[in-house]
C-alpha cells in the first residue's frame, strides 16, 4: 500500500472517529433529555434563553407564594366568615327573647338569663376561633386567645379583649398587602357581651333589658355590615387568585417552551443518532480488520 493510500486511510479513519465522538456527545445528551424532560440542566445549555429564563423561573415563583398567601388568608376569612354567622344567630336569637321576655306576663327572668349566660359562652368560643394554631380575632397577636368573659366587670365595659389593634394582613400579589378580617375589640362584639351580661345581672329589672335591647340592636347593624365586608374581602382575595393563577399558567407555558423537551421528538432524534453511531463503529470495525503487512 502506498504511502499516500495510508495517509488517507489514517485521515478517514481519523475523520469517523471524530464523528463517532461528537455523535455519542450527542446521543448522551439526547438520552438525558428524555430522561430529565429539560433542553439542558444547565442554563449553559440554553445560553440565548439563559436570562430570559431565570426572569420568569422567579415569576413564577414569586406567583406561587401570592397563591399560597391568598389561599391561606382565604381560608382564615371564611373560617372567621362562619364564627360571625353564628354569632348573628345569637344576636338574633337573643334580641327575639329580649323582646318577648319583656312582653307583659311573658317574662321569665331565670329563662333569659340562663340563656343569656349560655350564648356568652359560645360567643367568647367563637371569638375565640382559631385555623392551624392562629386566633383568628386576635389581629397580629394571634398565638394566644384574644377574649376571656369570665370577668361579668370587664364584659360590661368591653376590656376582655387582649389581642392586638392590628389586622393580620398579606401580600396577595406584588402591589397589594390586604389586610383583612377583624379583631374580637369590635364595638359590635362589645356590645354584644355588654347585652348579654347585663341581661345576666339585670334581675328582672325592665330598664336594664331595655338597655340590653339597645345594645343588641347596635350589635346586630354593626355585624352585619362587618358580615358584608368579610364578603367583599373573600371576593377580593379570590380575583387575586384567579388573577395571579392566569399569570402563571402563561409564565409556565413560556418556561416550558424554552427549557422542556419535546420527548416524542427526542426519541426520534436518539433513533436517528444510535442508526449513524452503529455504521460508524461497521465502518471503523471493517478498517480495523486490515492485516498490519497489508498496512505497511
Amino acid at each position: 500500500m502506498s504511502t499516500i493510500s495510508r495517509v488517507g486511510t489514517h485521515q478517514s479513519q481519523s475523520f469517523i472517529l471524530d464523528q463517532i465522538n461528537k455523535a455519542t456527545v450527542g446521543y448522551v445528551k439526547t438520552q438525558e433529555q428524555i430522561t430529565t424532560g429539560y433542553k439542558s440542566q444547565r442554563y449553559t445549555g440554553i445560553s440565548d434563553y439563559a436570562a430570559m429564563s431565570v426572569n420568569l423561573s422567579n415569576s413564577k415563583d414569586n406567583l406561587q407564594q401570592y397563591l399560597d398567601a391568598s389561599s391561606v388568608t382565604n381560608s382564615r376569612i371564611s373560617a372567621m366568615h362562619t364564627a360571625l354567622s353564628n354569632i348573628l344567630d345569637i344576636v338574633s336569637s337573643m334580641r327575639a327573647q329580649l323582646i318577648q321576655g319583656m312582653t307583659a306576663d311573658q317574662a321569665d327572668d331565670a329563662q333569659l338569663q340562663s340563656v343569656a349566660s349560655e350564648y356568652l359562652s359560645q360567643v367568647e368560643s367563637a371569638l375565640n376561633t382559631d385555623l392551624g394554631g392562629v386566633y383568628l380575632f386576635g389581629g397580629t397577636k394571634n398565638t394566644t386567645p384574644p377574649v376571656d368573659l369570665s370577668d361579668p366587670i370587664n364584659n360590661a365595659s368591653g376590656d376582655f379583649y387582649s389581642g392586638a389593634g392590628q389586622l393580620m394582613q398579606a401580600r396577595i400579589d406584588e402591589n397589594t398587602v390586604f389586610q383583612y378580617g377583624d379583631t374580637a375589640n369590635r364595638q359590635g362584639f362589645k356590645d354584644l357581651v355588654a347585652s348579654l351580661q347585663r341581661v345576666i345581672s339585670a334581675s328582672g329589672d325592665l330598664s336594664q333589658l331595655e338597655t340590653a335591647l339597645d345594645e343588641i340592636n347596635d350589635s346586630l347593624s354593626d355585624l352585619t355590615n362587618l358580615e358584608a365586608v368579610m364578603g367583599y374581602q373573600m371576593k377580593v382575595v379570590e380575583q387575586s387568585q384567579t388573577r395571579n393563577d392566569a399569570v402563571k399558567s402563561t409564565v409556565v407555558n413560556q418556561l416550558s417552551s424554552i427549557q422542556d423537551v419535546d420527548v416524542s421528538a427526542a426519541m426520534v432524534d436518539l433513533t436517528q443518532r444510535e442508526t449513524i453511531l452503529q455504521a460508524s463503529y461497521q465502518v471503523i470495525a471493517r478498517g480495523s480488520q486490515l492485516s498490519l503487512t497489508n498496512y505497511l
